[in-house]
C-alpha cells in the first residue's frame, strides 16, 4: 500500500489497532501486532519490523534522517510506553514497559531490557544480556553506568574515577 509517497506494507495476518499510528515508510512481517496508541514513523528512511514482533500500547518507534534507520526482526516483544530510536533489535529480544533504546543502539539476539532502563545512543547490548530494570547502560559492550530512582526521577551515574554516585 503506497500513501501519500510513502510505503506501508501490512500483511493481512498482522494486527494493528485502530488508534495506532504508522507514518512514513514501514514494512511490516507476518502476524505481527501493535497495540492501542502506538506509533511507528519514519522520515527519509525506512522501518522494517520481523515477523511474530509484538507492539504493545504507547511505545514509540522513529527512526528519520539518511543515516537513521529501525530494525525490529523477528520474535521481538516491546513492552508498553517503550521508546525505540534509530535501532537494531535482533531476534528473541525482549523490551520491558518504559524502556528506552535510543539512537543507532544494536540489541543483539535473545537480551532483555529491564524495566525504565536506557540504552544510551550508539551503545551494543551483547547476546543473550539482562540490563537491570531502572538502569542506565552505555558503551561496546554496553555495561550498566547508573541507576534510576523512579520515585524521584533522578538518574544516578556511577563515575569510573571513583566509588560514589552522583545525581545529575
Amino acid at each position: 500500500m503506497k500513501k501519500n509517497n510513502k510505503l506501508v506494507f501490512i500483511p493481512s495476518s498482522a494486527e494493528l489497532a485502530t488508534t495506532s499510528i504508522v507514518y512514513g515508510d514501514v514494512i511490516f512481517g507476518d502476524y505481527s501486532r501493535v497495540r492501542k496508541n502506538a506509533v511507528i514513523s519514519t522520515v527519509n528512511n525506512t522501518i522494517i519490523i520481523g515477523s511474530c514482533v509484538s507492539i504493545n500500547e504507547d511505545v514509540k518507534i522513529t527512526s528519520y534522517g539518511k543515516e537513521g534507520y529501525t530494525f525490529i526482526c523477528n520474535n521481538v516483544e516491546i513492552g508498553a510506553n517503550a521508546h525505540i530510536y534509530n535501532a537494531t533489535l535482533e531476534e528473541h529480544v525482549e523490551i520491558e514497559p518504559n524502556a528506552m533504546v535510543l539512537d543507532g543502539c544494536y540489541v543483539a539476539r535473545g537480551a532483555k531490557i529491564g524495566e525504565n532502563t536506557i540504552i544510551t545512543p550508539h551503545s551494543r547490548v551483547m547476546e543473550g544480556t539482562v540490563c537491570e530494570p531502572n538502569s542506565v547502560y552505555s558503551g561496546n559492550p554496553a555495561i550498566k553506568i547508573g541507576d534510576i530512582d523512579i520515585a524521584s526521577q533522578n538518574i544516578k551515574k556511577k563515575l569510573k574515577t571513583s566509588n560514589f554516585s552522583l545525581a545529575i
